[in-house]
């Protein structure tokens, strides 16, 4: 419902014919409320669990909760409307209120779910929150007792800042992660080997769209080695990767070899920001990125300063679209974008300002589409080549 109410539904929508007024007793199955559930801008991901074969809607908390202002990930059994609501325990609400200025509230967005064995059982959950934290889920346990959930990274605007209420350093998720496989690191020694993608920023509440606080995008490896559980990552476990003045990427080396963890990158990140110019300046991640084979999409969105709203409102709003090698965060070694359809990629620029300004990315087969904030869909050939191969998905099978 997004700002509209915070709820849930469930419909029966196997009959499109019955979709009408009348059928509504029908039709409606579900209408689930929670005292922690917020503003529902999570989209639900339905799945099968492990624990008893039932199927479940799976989704973030959202925004501006009236319970105790921390993020929740929400499991409701499709089957009866009970649920299990798994706890983060971070933030907090004061005098009932999100709107408090001593609340630290936070929410959880849109989740990824992932079946780490091929069994069309959902095993991992990864979603980030309102204060930066990625968190994973484990929900592979027989019993829902043995499902959890731990922080595996934080998100800042520097390697040197902690993350607090008022210290500017916070780097907000507010859309859902891309996920795939590690490439080269596939042994259980390091599982669960899960690459984890996702950028930062909000345009949610009064006062975003003049925000220019540095937002990033990251790529995250969800690993154990050695059998310890990496978790709790920082910028500073990642290698810093730049975008350049000639709007190129740079080529840093991302090691995932170091198998004592001490030396290893667990990933990498790019800071929105350009050298010698303001072009990113505002730059926020607030649409989905998209995985296509072995290119990782995004949007930078730049908000009109004068429109409270959407970034898609104000002449001086703009879109970016960034293609960048899904492994190292760096420039493909091949032209991604096939410009004048023939089979074939002859433009490769990672960085591309588009024509209207864009609030929505997909794919159909192997054109990335983006959807316009007047409504137009425009569709481009790419060349994305790799591990995993252009579809719609709503959720990953990983083997």
């Amino acid at each position: 419902m997004r700002t509209g109410g915070k709820g849930v539904y469930v419909l029966d929508v196997t009959n499109p014919n019955e979709l009408t007024a009348d059928n509504a007793a029908d039709v409606v199955k579900q209408e689930f409320t929670d005292k922690d559930l917020g503003f529902t801008f999570s989209r639900p991901q339905i799945v099968k669990l492990n624990h008893n074969g039932r199927w479940a809607a799976i989704f973030g908390n959202g925004y501006n909760a009236d319970g105790d202002g921390t993020a929740k990930l929400y499991i409701l059994y499709l089957d009866d409307g009970s649920f299990v609501k798994l706890e983060t325990g971070v933030g907090a609400i004061a005098n009932n209120s999100c709107l408090d200025p001593d609340s630290d509230c936070n929410g959880l967005s849109s989740p990824s779910v992932v079946d780490l064995n091929g069994d069309f059982v959902a095993d991992r959950v990864y979603a980030g929150d309102l204060h930066g934290n990625m968190w994973a889920f484990d929900i592979s346990g027989l019993s829902a007792a043995d499902w959890s959930a731990t922080k595996l990274f934080t998100a800042s605007t520097s390697v040197s800042c902690t993350p607090t209420l008022n210290n500017g350093c916070r780097q907000p998720i507010t859309t859902r992660p891309e996920v795939s496989t590690h490439p080269s690191r596939r042994g259980s020694a390091t599982a669960p080997n899960i690459l984890v993608f996702f950028g930062t920023g909000q345009s949610l509440a009064e006062g975003d769209s003049t925000n220019n606080d540095l937002q990033s995008f990251y790529g995250v490896w969800d690993t154990s080695i050695g059998n310890a559980d990496y978790a709790g990552l920082t910028k500073a476990d990642l290698q810093a990767q730049q975008f350049t003045a000639e709007l190129g990427v740079s080529n840093n080396v991302v090691s995932y070899t170091a198998d004592n963890g001490d030396d290893a990158n667990f990933g990498w990140y790019h800071d929105l920001v350009i050298p010698t110019n303001n072009l990113f300046l505002g730059g926020r991640v607030s649409i989905d990125p998209l995985l296509l084979g072995e290119i990782i999409f995004f949007i930078v969105s730049i908000p009109d300063n004068n429109f409270q709203c959407l970034a898609g409102e104000g002449n001086d709003a703009a879109s970016y679209l960034i293609a960048l090698e899904a492994y190292n965060g760096t420039e493909a070694d091949f032209l991604v974008f096939d410009t004048d359809n023939d089979g074939v990629g002859d433009h490769s620029n990672p960085i591309n300002e588009q024509a209207n300004v864009v609030v929505g990315l997909g794919s159909i087969e192997d054109k990335l589409v983006t959807t316009g904030a007047e409504g137009k869909i425009d569709d481009k050939d790419v060349v994305t080549q790799g591990y995993i191969q252009p579809g719609r998905k709503s959720w990953s099978i990983i083997k």
